[in-house]
């Protein structure tokens, strides 16, 4: 027995022994470019599946089975926050190894990962297509933000945000490079944590052309990062979704900590207001001192509250935020209430599974303005006797409040079955519901009407997005890594609309809709889009210096007539070059990278166009019958728009990076509608038809030097510059499409896009025997008079930390090149309250007919007249100090105080936004328009409430 149990020992030793000897240990250390150990940094052999973190002096160990020592090459990849990662080869030998990491600081985070596509990721510093990212958490953290519109104003090249009132909750235009086609809205598409959602704004019952927008009610605060995809060339995986740009908005998530029961908690309060950013000036109006008096100050508070944690395993974030702002007139505020949850939990090293979930009910109440005689701007601007139109009372009795109640949930799986496969699966859905009241009281004189107007209007919309996709990492030889994706993507859009509208309520007591005794308007519509996607993407990256990828999508619309149309392929195909990896400028470049990029996508026809006849019922005094409604056209195809992407990236000297981009779009098969022949027989219709095409071009520039870096001092510089330039090349020989409102925004052939186009006053016309003025003498053909949209805009931004804890940033922006159609001044012309115009026809008038000073006077007066609204259309430039905000952060001061282990963080600040703005328009915005954001009326000043400047101060205490 004994010598058995020897035996036993002796083996046991023997294979332990041997297996000691068969495993493989790699150590080493990791530090930056000053040997300062980096805590915390990720040491991964991805392909075995294996990796280790950084201790306290930046050490790691790895052990490595002596099953997987076989004597092949390896990677060992190490990354931390903040800095470049760095490669080195291995071979799986058994014994110890030490690899050494010295980490370079990456200024400009080209290392950082960004989506590149529908189901692509890669670091910048390989992205073969131009991709902006904006780090919203940075963001919020040194200012005061509204809503994601103001979270992306002046941050990224290529982008231009347009405002289109002052309204709080108002709407706003993504100008994104030239805008798109000549179909659709010219938007993007917006995803939040892979869930496709509303973008749309509402205008609902009419009050003079402004609109709600449902992006306010995204709370950015809850924003982690921001990225976005700006052309068909980036975004033709989108397909139809894509043709405009797309926003990616990536959430908080929560982070492990120590335990299991560790948390971070951080609360915000912001106090502020909003005030008037324009004063009305005596030399324009008779009435200036009744229109300043409508400004007011419009306070603001809101309050955020996150708690986050959790253990590796399981992560969560929860935030609830109650924002409440008024504008600078009565009738405008917001009451914004929002909670987020998000989890993140991951059941085994194959499957990560994320869950975000947002709830928002926001309230808005919305003023009387732009082409509206019973707002406030309309009663005090138009007239030269204020509230001719509508009293004062009247006005403040208007009621026009939405209710928006939206959920937005997504569900994301990440699993990787085998090493270099993984399969992901994103659902979501975004449900609005939306409810509009809006009454004209009892007893209050609004036009002819007296005995009260109350209107319902309600919208239920669903949308449901699904991506489903595979991916398999592989090598094809050494150092050539390949990516293949495969996948499938579906959108179900279903939009439910109801309206109703009563008058003659015979008391102010009664408001409930019941009460009125007239139904003067009810409707309702039901629309259901649905759209598929097969999509495949193949990426080859061959020692991260040469880099390939093309991809195809074949696209379904219920919109098409699948009998005719029954799918779409859109195209893409993309390279870039690292030419400091291969020699060229490798001492003096830390990245120089050339890309060109090639992608189609295309703009769905709307939900009818393909629907060759639909009837519709139609009430008359013999009953109801049906009677043909619109004309289609079932062999529509969506407009197809083609963009070739080249540009540079460059980083050098650590402190300066450089991206240039030029683009070029063509859009053929655009959809232009053309009257049908008489002979027909089907009356005054339209039919719609591919025959349109337009030219887009331009560039893109972001510059940034950040020329001091240290522990108390950090000095950075952004600079960003667009161009871009327009022209309709075929609308199929007919004639041009105007707005609509003014009848000057134009789609012309030959002429660039939303061109104003009208007859142009070239001097006065006399009457040949009194020599009296009679009128304006016009061009007798209309002539182009500029565009709306800019040709040049950009932005500078400043951020410097200094005293180690102090923190300002400022940032301007400007657009040149632009008009505006001063539509408010053209009615005050009309009505006699254009102080210009009368006191010109003053001076005409006091002078003979048939001199010189009285021809000279009548010239004078004829620039002026309203018989041609077009000399109201006027240069548009501005150059504004945008934000500027000041912070300072107390954590110094905390620690080894009573507080250091309860408070983590405190951080005071002030901010302000449309601090100063200068514009060659000057007398009111030129940056708002009265038709709201998503009309064809571009460039358009008519009563429109002017943006306001803001004031936020601002408490961030975390614990």
């Amino acid at each position: 027995m004994y010598k058995k149990y020897c035996i036993i020992f002796i083996l046991f030793f023997a294979f332990s022994a041997l297996f000691a000897q068969q495993k493989m240990t790699i150590e080493g250390h990791v530090t930056d470019e000053n040997n300062v150990p980096l805590i915390g940094a990720n040491i991964v052999i991805s392909s075995l599946n294996i990796g280790a973190t950084t201790d306290v002096e930046g050490n790691y160990s790895i052990e490595i089975p002596g099953s997987m020592i076989d004597g092949s090459e390896q990677t060992i990849v190490t990354s931390y926050i903040g800095y470049k990662k760095q490669t080195k080869t291995f071979v799986l030998t058994s014994g110890k190894l030490e690899l050494n990491f010295v980490l370079k600081e990456d200024v400009f985070k080209s290392d950082e990962v960004v989506v590149t596509g529908i189901a692509s990721k890669t670091s910048k510093s390989v992205s073969d297509v131009s991709v902006s990212r904006i780090d919203a958490e940075d963001l919020s953290k040194v200012q005061a933000y509204q809503g994601v519109s103001q979270l992306l104003t002046g941050k990224v090249a290529g982008v231009q945000l347009q405002q289109a009132s002052g309204n709080v909750g108002g709407g706003f235009r993504f100008q994104v490079r030239g805008g798109g086609g000549l179909n659709g809205d010219g938007q993007p598409v917006i995803y939040v944590d892979g869930v496709r959602i509303n973008n749309s704004s509402i205008e609902g019952f009419s009050v003079g052309g402004q609109d709600v927008s449902v992006l306010a009610n995204l709370n950015p605060n809850d924003i982690e990062s921001i990225d976005f995809l700006k052309g068909p060339a980036a975004a033709a995986t989108y397909g139809t979704d894509g043709s405009n740009g797309v926003v990616l908005i990536k959430t908080k998530k929560g982070s492990a900590g120590a335990s299991a029961s560790s948390y971070n908690i951080e609360y915000r309060l912001n106090y502020g207001f909003n005030e008037k950013s324009i004063t009305y000036k005596k030399e324009d109006m008779y009435t200036d001192s009744a229109a300043n008096d409508l400004w007011k100050t419009g306070p603001i508070s809101d309050n955020y509250l996150s708690i986050s944690g959790g253990m590796p395993t399981l992560k969560y974030f929860v935030s609830y935020q109650n924002r409440n702002e008024e504008g600078i007139v009565n009738n405008t505020n917001m009451n914004r209430h929002s909670l987020r949850v998000n989890l993140s939990a991951v059941p085994s090293d194959a499957l990560t599974i994320n869950v975000s979930s947002n709830y928002t009910d926001n309230k808005i109440r919305r003023p009387n303005n732009d082409n509206n005689i019973f707002g406030a701007l309309g009663n005090v601007l138009l007239l030269s006797n204020p509230y001719g139109f509508t009293a004062k009372e009247a006005i403040n009795a208007l009621n026009d409040i939405h209710k928006m109640k939206q959920f937005i949930a997504g569900l994301n799986l990440s699993y990787t079955p085998l090493a270099g496969l993984e399969a992901n699966l994103s659902m979501g859905v975004d449900q609005l519901l939306y409810n509009e009241t809006f009454q004209h009281p009892f007893g209050y004189r609004y036009g002819g009407d007296i005995e009260g107007v109350r209107a319902l209007y309600k919208i239920d919309q669903r949308i449901l997005s699904m991506d489903f996709n595979v991916k398999y990492h592989y090598d094809i030889i050494k150092d050539l890594k390949a990516t293949s994706i495969v996948g499938l993507t579906t959108n179900d859009n279903r939009k439910q609309t109801e309206n109703l509208e009563v008058k003659k309520f015979g008391t102010k007591k009664i408001k409930d809709i019941g009460g009125g005794l007239d139904i003067t308007g009810k409707g309702g519509s039901l629309r259901h889009n649905r759209k598929a996607g097969l999509f495949t993407d193949h990426q080859f990256n061959y020692k991260n210096t040469y880099l390939l990828s093309f991809a195809l999508r074949r696209e379904f619309a219920s919109s098409l007539n699948l009998d005719n149309i029954p799918s779409i392929y859109y195209p893409k195909v993309s390279a870039a070059i690292r030419l400091d990896n291969v020699g060229i400028g490798e001492d003096f470049f830390d990245l120089l990278k050339l890309r060109v990029a090639y992608g189609e996508t295309g703009q769905l026809p709307g939900a009818l166009d393909a629907i060759p006849f639909l009837y519709g019922h139609y009430a008359s005094g013999y009953g109801t019958a049906g009677r043909l409604q619109y004309v289609g056209n079932d062999e529509l195809e969506p407009e197809r728009i083609k963009e070739v992407e080249l540009g540079f990236d460059v980083e050098l000297l650590k402190s300066i990076s450089l991206e240039l981009t030029y683009f070029k779009q063509n859009a053929e098969k655009s959809i232009v509608a053309k009257p049908l022949a008489p002979s027909e027989g089907l009356g005054s219709f339209t039919q719609p038809f591919n025959i349109g095409s337009l030219k887009v071009s331009g560039f893109e520039t972001l510059l940034a030097f950040n020329p001091i870096r240290s522990m108390d001092y950090d000095l950075s510089f952004n600079l960003i510059w667009n161009y871009q330039t327009s022209k309709v090349t075929s609308l199929g020989g007919e004639p041009p499409i105007f707005d609509g409102l003014w009848n000057m925004n134009v789609l012309k052939e030959d002429l660039k896009k939303h061109e104003f186009y009208y007859v142009k006053t070239i001097g006065a016309n006399f009457d040949p025997n009194t020599k009296k003025y009679i009128g304006p003498k016009t061009t007798d053909e209309a002539v182009e008079l500029g565009n709306p949209i800019p040709d040049h805009t950009g932005s500078f931004g400043v951020n410097f930390r200094f005293l180690k804890n102090f923190n300002l940033s400022m940032l301007t922006d400007w657009a040149l090149n632009f008009k505006v159609f001063s539509a408010s001044k053209y009615f005050m012309a009309q009505f006699g309250n254009y102080k210009p115009y009368a006191k010109a026809k003053e001076k005409m008038n006091a002078l003979t007919p048939g001199t010189q000073e009285y021809i000279d006077a009548a010239n004078v007066v004829a620039s002026m007249d309203p018989t041609n609204q077009s000399v109201f259309i006027e240069d548009g430039d501005y150059f504004s100090l945008r934000e500027v905000s000041l912070s300072y952060n107390f954590g110094d001061l905390l620690k080894g105080s009573a507080f250091e282990n309860y408070i983590k963080n405190l951080t005071l600040g002030v901010s302000a936004r449309n601090v100063w703005k200068t514009s060659k328009y000057k007398f009111s915005d030129s940056e708002v328009n009265s038709d709201g954001s998503r009309s064809l009326t571009r460039g358009s000043d008519f009563l429109t409430l002017p943006n306001p400047r803001t004031i936020n101060f601002w408490l961030t205490i975390g614990f």
